[in-house]
């Protein structure tokens, strides 16, 4: 259902840029304390990273995507 053709590629890639600055707020404030991160902490910022990673790559896809037909 995200690869329809009427997503606005623009709404991803912002989603993409706010969750890379939730990822690194949390890196921030989970490392913060100067312990080295518990699996918990890892697999939380790993996820996030992924997810911004994620949107980040599809935004651009689909951005390429509607130029490439016109």
């Amino acid at each position: 259902m995200l690869l329809r053709t009427n997503v606005n590629p623009s709404f991803i890639i912002t989603l993409g840029l706010i969750a890379l600055a939730l990822a690194n707020v949390s890196h921030y404030l989970l490392h913060r304390n100067g312990r080295p991160g518990t699996s918990v902490t890892d697999g939380v910022e790993g996820f996030m990273f992924g997810i911004a990673i994620g949107a980040l790559l599809l935004g651009v896809y689909l951005r390429r995507r509607r130029v490439s037909k016109r």
